[in-house]
């Protein structure tokens, strides 16, 4: 057991950090990012999601909360309120998404600490016509090679 989970830190380690080498921004906002990440969203690509989520959020939560339960760790993702009423609490499986759409990116808490926050929202679709905006925010790392951002949920 233990070597399992030794494999996956150093699987999501070094998986971290082969996505932080080829990370292509502009350097000043991740809308590449946020695209990216509800275009997987809607193909419910879980491999490409998790590869946009912030590596210290996964240690966290999927590997500390959620003892690897990616389905539980993707499905708290998409929690939010209803678009209808907007205060219905509500989660969607991320199967059951038919759309998601990025609605709008926060400033960032700091122009020069790394890291740096942003809450960005999207609002997602389901197949039975339900729609929930949900709330994520937008990691900003400056590395020695640039500016790298990644997205991370709730904590807890």
């Amino acid at each position: 057991m233990k070597k399992n989970v030794l494999l996956l830190l150093l699987s999501l380690t070094f998986g971290t950090l082969s996505i932080q080498g080829n990370a292509a921004t502009d350097g000043k906002k991740p809308t590449k990012l946020l695209k990216k990440f509800a275009d997987r969203v809607e193909s419910h690509d879980v491999k490409g999601i998790l590869a946009l989520i912030d590596g210290s959020y996964k240690q966290i939560q999927l590997i500390g909360t959620h003892s690897n339960d990616t389905v539980k760790f993707i499905g708290e993702l998409f929690c939010g309120y209803n678009a209808a009423d907007n205060s219905t609490f509500t989660c969607v499986a991320l199967s059951d998404i038919k759309k998601c759409v990025f609605l709008k990116l926060g400033d960032f808490d700091s122009k020069t600490n790394s890291p740096a926050y942003a809450s960005v929202n999207y609002r997602v679709e389901t197949f039975d016509g339900k729609k929930v905006k949900i709330n994520l925010t937008v990691v900003r790392i400056t590395t020695s090679t640039g500016v790298l951002f990644r997205l991370a949920g709730a904590v807890g």
